[in-house]
């Protein structure tokens, strides 16, 4: 019997490790637009994220990137303290003095309350679409969990529109596709709402935005940051405004976007523009293959299954169902699954810093709490 053990462990062992197609989609989806940060679709490659709302007439997608924190050095944090003053503790204790052992332990070992800042969001990256104000059909909003990428589709005025969003490792940008069942349907505005004091402008294809993280609430400082949206048209005119592109008649449009801080060593504005270019001439298809191939290496090592997937019923609606009492023990597989998402999507080994509490997604509350 135990050599049976041995074997079945070990043979499970093997699965986890060589990885596995998913026997089944694993998709949550939604039928109709997220009104609210949180109910958004959440992408990310460990530095770089996304959360996607999914409008009809604006699309809001709040970019984000691990680095962009609040905050500097402080030299007063940090007291000297040597074996030979924990000797001095540790003697008053043997020796019976405990108050004054205790004393000078609070005085010593305590650290300076103080905050060294706060992780903040940037702002949103967003999308106001021309297309009419026909009657929208047949909107589906969804998150593939094994292939990290959110989806949009819909049908206005007898055109079928979709759009891709992911955050592709490989490549380090944050990608959005948008494209139609005909030609010429893509007319829409690219612009910023920064929730950081930015200066933004425009040059070419492209929508460029600086500044330095000014959050006060929590000390002083910030760091420096410099981003730029890349806009690549097939068919079309591209128009540039003051602070936004407009896009008109184009066949599909893509967007590329990158956001570096002076955290991390080097130069931030080189190395955007240096990795949207590069981008962008892999193209969107070469682009979305690295991705999926990258995310679903790490997602596709575990599989689990716990019940017959209602993949007909949206995902809001079974959780709603679920708390009043209907058993749907798929839904609990699919949100474990969930958090492994999570989790890959905010923390991969070139992160230049590991995932904050809320992972690499930030509402602008996350920021104001007291344990900040």
């Amino acid at each position: 019997m135990k050599k049976k053990w041995l074997c079945l462990i070990f043979s499970l062992g093997l699965v986890v490790q060589s990885g596995f197609a998913q026997e089944k989609t694993l998709k949550m989806w939604y039928d109709e637009p997220s009104d609210d940060w949180m109910k958004s679709l959440p992408i990310g490659n460990g530095r770089l994220s996304g959360m996607v709302f999914g409008g009809i007439e604006k699309d809001n997608i709040a970019f984000n990137e691990i680095t962009l924190w609040s905050g500097q050095p402080d030299p007063e944090q940090e007291k000297p303290f040597g074996k030979e003053a924990w000797r001095n503790i540790q003697q008053m204790f043997l020796d019976g003095k405990l108050e004054e052992g205790n004393a000078l332990a609070s005085e010593k070992l305590v650290g300076v309350r103080n905050s060294f800042g706060t992780h903040v969001p940037f702002g949103d990256i967003e999308l106001t679409f021309k297309q009419g104000n026909g009657a929208v059909e047949s909107y589906i909003r969804s998150l593939d969990l094994a292939r990290g990428v959110a989806s949009v589709t819909y049908q206005q005025g007898g055109v079928t529109y979709t759009r891709e969003y992911f955050c592709s490792n490989p490549a380090n940008v944050l990608v959005v596709r948008l494209s139609a069942s005909e030609k010429g349907k893509q007319h829409l505005e690219v612009g910023l709402n920064p929730l950081r004091k930015s200066v933004v402008t425009t040059e070419g294809d492209a929508v460029s935005f600086s500044g330095q993280v000014d959050f006060p609430t929590f000390g002083p400082g910030g760091v420096n940051f410099y981003g730029k949206v890349k806009v690549l048209a097939e068919g079309g005119t591209i128009r540039q405004n003051k602070e936004s592109l407009s896009v008109e008649n184009a066949d599909e449009v893509v967007l590329i976007a990158d956001l570096r801080t002076d955290f991390v060593p080097g130069d931030m504005k080189e190395m955007v523009l240096s990795t949207v270019d590069n981008a962008g001439k892999k193209g969107v298809e070469t682009l979305k293959q690295e991705h999926e191939a990258d995310f679903s290496r790490l997602f596709n090592r575990v599989a689990l299954s716990l019940g017959t997937a209602k993949n007909d019923i949206a995902t809001d609606e079974r959780l709603k169902l679920l708390k009043e009492g209907n058993n749907d023990p798929d839904l609990i597989a699919l949100f474990c699954q969930y958090g492994r998402y999570l989790l890959i999507s905010s923390s991969r080994e070139n992160s230049p810093l590991p995932a904050n509490l809320q992972g690499i997604w930030n509402d602008n509350l996350a920021c104001n709490m007291e344990w900040s």
